[in-house]
């Protein structure tokens, strides 16, 4: 009998041996005599299995080669894996019980089959008309005005996230929508709230809520009742689960099913220790799960009491470093699994903190105790997602102090350019810091320090092409860890073109792309080769048959071999793996290649694969290829989240001014509360302000935004550096934690501060430069020049035919200077955001609502910079200008149409000047063509005359020319709408 182990909840800060705590806990089970196969360990990547065991082996082979050897023999005993593992192996074993097929596989990816399964289920509904959900169909599409279908679309894919908390167990919502037809209520709804003050808001709050929660009970009944139970039809059919079922299928053996004791009696069977990795990563479900397996361990009842043999569990997690908020993990599972093990436990259950750091040096330790017990606040009494703070000592075998240094520059601009300066502030810090200092490897050793010991930490990656066009310009290697975007590389996108090329010559875009990157084109030889009215291909087929005849080959490649076969032969015989030749970019090909392989064994036709990629090309969170980084030589660049787990010498965290992302996009809040769930749906923002549940969601942000600092500045070993760009106006971001922490000062080109640390300094651009200038560090000049293309000179004779005298590219853009110059640059900005509102109006991607457009301002505006008052200020005059346009004869204008273009560019050939830009708006309607020109400052009435000249001289005259050219034949109009009026002029010649 096992008396001296109990079961314990460990707490683990970043850097305190959290895998060597596990590893001797195992190791003691097993001097115990436990058999290995008795014990399960839980951790949450494979990677973390993989080390898991390695630690054990490690550990036994240095201090008990008996049982080292022992383990070696029965390694296949080892029940090391994720939740996930875990889960599949229970589910396969009790298959037969839960009507699934035992050799039943996960599907990576299940986007497919949720999108082909929304389709049919809709389409199956508006087929019947007659039956009452293609009448409950009609009425959500008729909430959603013009954009219904959409927003029916979008509200089940936030549901398809969710399902397995709206499956699991019953939640609590109104089901009575308010009386009246659902179209009316929605506008009384949307009206009131509009036209309502404060005070009104509060009071009629209630009633909202009701009409919202109605709305909602109607889109899950057709959401449960219809398309899951077509979704799990499909996935049954091909032998498959997600992900999510992993979960929900084992939380139903467990609770649910009628064999759930007979279930957990055979797990008690061979189970008597579970160890449990990463505790803050888990999920309220997976903790459930864990709860049940253990719920007769707990009671004292069971076949263990038999064997008198007293089972543990061992979880092991820290709350600071719970950041995957957004998968339903949460930091207030340590005070719930607390709780429960207390109650059922008393004194058989232990808790532990530990408080040594065996990664950091001093420098590092000292700022991380100072800087996060003032950011973190919580503790006794305080909400349970407040994240308390424990300080940790230096436990690490080396006297060396370290160095952090806050790297800060004083600046204004945009979000963009301030990325640009920093960016160009860590290029030269890497640099300066190269053959300067020196960094410790594993056994505490003294090396120089090199590129692969720094890690460039990102909270998101919304710039990381600036911070790589940085490196690359001071001639530092770098790579990008467990990057996303994979199908927006230039690889990825060439392969599809290829393949819309085999389908379509005449995709001229798509001969664009290959011609620029498999043949050696420039951008005037193939300007040369267009013709109006006539497709690439057919002019290459009239004027270039040497190129013809290599084009017409690639496609018969393709139609003579298997099409992954012809990609990757057509690639190396036209240099495309020397082109793209960085491993990353030579394993997303490997990638590409590999998914097309696999669609074209399922049986799928050309057709099919390339509508696949296609749809896939909206993914933009899927990650780039694997590839083996560690021992490349090279500055590793990564979000946080990647970085999780993992250590760096050197540690530069960018991006302190960043806004926390706070912007809560989803319109549902799911409150898993046990038995019981709830479900609060809010469109409307006004209405979110007034909802505590959303307030509280706000909050629990914030919190995240901590742990996730705290995470980037604990990856540090012996180095940590963090920059930023400090604005005249400061909002909640990083940068604000620290200069309130620390008390910064800026003063006369200094930065002071009274806190003294040990191997703490505070630089700014100008220190950088004075050491820059001392080792003699110049930017490297590219043997190209960039050449901006207003100031392009064309030779003579070379871009078009017959061409004598030089012509010049003159862009045309949507603001003029005299635009900047009468009404400044905050007007222009305004600008910027109201025609990218009208263009994805236009487009049909966005929804002409109140709530949507709020939205897209707000994150508009963060993109240029603009944050507090200013933001605020933009947001109001878009949604005074919005509401002006929804007048009869301008609404018309800005909704999607059958034959109008948003954004369509123009090149116009012109006596001396090449022509180039964008049209706001036109729409083809017989034989007239009418061009828009949004102009959307403020301006008094009487200045329209003399508007109305000043912007045919210099605008539309030139619009009205390319429209001309395209649409050959057609009368054109031309139409200035001035949308700070909400009215339009039509503009002539002779306006």
């Amino acid at each position: 009998m096992i008396k001296d182990l109990r079961t314990c909840l460990v707490r683990a800060p970043a850097g305190s041996g959290k895998t060597e705590k596990l590893a001797r806990r195992f190791i003691a089970l097993l001097k115990l005599g436990v058999p290995p196969e008795r014990i399960l360990t839980i951790t949450f990547t494979e990677k973390a299995a993989a080390e898991m065991k390695e630690r054990i082996f490690s550990i036994l082979k240095e201090e008990d080669r008996a049982l080292w050897r022992n383990l070696k023999e029965a390694v296949w005993k080892l029940r090391v894996q994720t939740i996930d593992s875990f889960c599949l192996s229970l589910i396969r074993t009790f298959a037969l019980n839960l009507h699934l097929r035992p050799d039943l596989m996960v599907a990576p990816d299940s986007e497919v089959l949720f999108l082909s399964s929304c389709y049919e289920t809709l389409m199956r509904i508006a087929e019947k008309r007659n039956s009452p959900d293609y009448k409950l169909l009609l009425d959500l599409i008729a909430d959603g005005s013009f954009r219904g279908w959409q927003k029916l679309f979008r509200l089940f894919k936030d549901l398809f996230g969710q399902r397995v908390f709206l499956l699991k167990s019953p939640f609590m919502v109104n089901q009575e929508p308010m009386a009246g037809p659902m179209a009316e209520d929605l506008f009384a709804v949307k009206r009131a709230l509009r036209n309502s003050q404060t005070g009104e808001k509060e009071v009629w709050f209630p009633l909202w809520r009701k009409f919202y929660a109605g709305y909602f009970a109607r889109v899950f009944s057709i959401f449960k009742d219809a398309f899951l139970s077509d979704y799990s039809a499909k996935k049954k059919e091909k032998g498959l689960l997600d992900f999510p079922d992993l979960e929900f299928f084992v939380y139903q053996l467990l609770h649910t099913h009628p064999e759930w004791q007979n279930i957990l009696y055979l797990f008690d069977q061979n189970t008597d220790h579970i160890l449990v990795d990463e505790l803050q990563d888990t999920s309220l479900l997976q903790w459930q799960i864990l709860d049940k397996l253990t719920e007769e361990w707990r009671s004292g009842i069971g076949a263990k009491q038999e064997r008198e043999v007293e089972p543990t569990l061992f979880l092991v997690g820290d709350e600071k470093q719970s950041i995957y908020f957004f998968r339903n993990a949460t930091s207030e599972i340590f005070a719930r699994v607390r709780d429960r093990l207390h109650s059922f436990l008393g004194e058989r259950f232990v808790e532990e903190t530990i408080t040594d750091n065996f990664r950091s040096l001093k420098a590092i330790v000292d700022f991380t105790n100072f800087l996060f017990r003032r950011v973190f606040t919580g503790g006794e009494g305080k909400p349970p997602y407040l994240t308390p703070y424990s300080e940790f000592v230096v436990r690490r075998d080396n006297p060396a102090i370290g160095k952090v240094e806050i790297i800060l520059e004083w600046g204004e601009g945009k979000v963009a350019e301030r990325r640009r300066k920093e960016a160009e502030i860590i290029a030269q810090r890497i640099k300066t810091l190269l053959g300067s200092e020196v960094v410790f490897d594993k056994g505490e050793k003294k090396i120089p320090l090199s590129f692969e010991h720094i890690a460039i930490l990102l909270r998101q990656r919304t710039h990381l092409a600036i911070y790589e066009k940085a490196l690359r310009d001071y001639d530092i290697p770098y790579l990008v860890v467990k990057g996303i975007g994979f199908y927006s590389t230039p690889e990825v996108r060439l392969l599809l073109s290829l393949i819309n090329f085999l389908l379509d010559p005449y995709d001229d875009f798509s001969l664009y792309c290959i011609l620029k990157s498999l043949f050696p084109l420039t951008e005037k030889e193939i300007f040369l080769l267009r013709s109006e009215g006539e497709s690439l291909f057919s002019r290459i087929k009239k004027k270039n048959r040497t190129l013809f005849e290599e084009l017409a080959s690639i496609r018969g490649r393709m139609r003579e071999f298997p099409l992954p076969v012809a990609l990757e032969e057509i690639l190396t015989e036209k240099g495309g793996f020397r082109i793209f030749f960085s491993e990353q970019e030579y394993y997303n090909i490997k990638k590409f290649i590999r998914i097309c392989e696999n669609l074209w064994n399922e049986g799928k036709s050309v057709w099919e694969i390339r509508d696949y990629f296609s749809r896939a090309m909206a993914n933009t969170d899927e990650p780039k290829a694997d590839i083996a980084w560690e021992e490349m030589k090279a500055v590793r660049i990564m979000t946080v989240h990647a970085a999780k787990g993992l250590e760096f010498p050197v540690v530069i965290f960018a991006g302190l001014d960043e806004s926390l992302n706070l912007s809560d996009r989803s319109d549902f809040i799911f409150e898993d509360k046990g038995e019981k769930g709830e479900v609060i749906y809010l469109p409307e923002r006004e209405l979110k302000k007034l909802c505590p549940a959303f307030a509280e969601r706000k909050e629990k942000m914030v919190e995240e935004e901590k742990r996730i600092f705290y995470v980037a500045c604990t990856r540090a070993r012996d180095y940590l550096i963090l920059t930023g760009i400090v604005p005249q106006k400061i909002s909640l971001s990083r940068l604000q934690w620290v200069l309130d922490a620390f008390s910064i000062r800026y003063e006369e080109g200094r930065i002071s501060s009274p806190v003294q640390l040990p191997g703490l300094e505070f630089l700014t651009a100008t220190d950088l430069r004075r050491l820059k200038e001392m080792k003699g560090i110049e930017k490297p000049v590219p043997e190209k020049r960039e050449i901006d293309v207003a100031d392009l000179r064309l030779d003579k004779g070379k871009w078009v035919e017959g061409l004598e005298n030089e012509r010049v590219i003159k862009p045309v853009t949507k603001e003029t200077a005299e635009d900047l110059r009468r009404h400044g640059e905050g007007a222009i900005i305004l600008g910027e955001v109201i025609h990218k509102i009208l263009e994805r109006i236009a487009r049909g991607e966005l929804v002409y609502e109140d709530s949507a457009l709020t939205r897209e301002s707000e994150v508009l505006c963060e993109l240029s910079g603009l944050t507090g008052e200013e933001k605020e200020s933009v947001v109001k005059e878009v949604l005074r200008q919005m509401a002006l346009l929804r007048r009869p004869g301008l609404k018309e204008i800005i909704l999607p149409c059958e034959g109008g273009y948003a954004e369509l560019p123009f090149l116009l050939v012109a006596d001396d000047v090449i022509y180039q830009g964008r049209i706001d708006r036109v729409i083809v309607q017989n034989e007239k063509v009418s061009v828009y020109d949004y102009k959307t400052y403020r301006v008094e009435r009487e200045e329209i005359p003399q508007l109305l000249d000043f912007y045919y001289r210099t605008q539309m005259s030139i619009y009205l020319q390319a429209v001309s050219f395209l649409f050959p034949g057609k009368r054109v109009e031309g139409y200035l709408v001035f949308t700070a009026l909400g009215e339009i002029f039509p503009v002539r010649e002779d306006a």
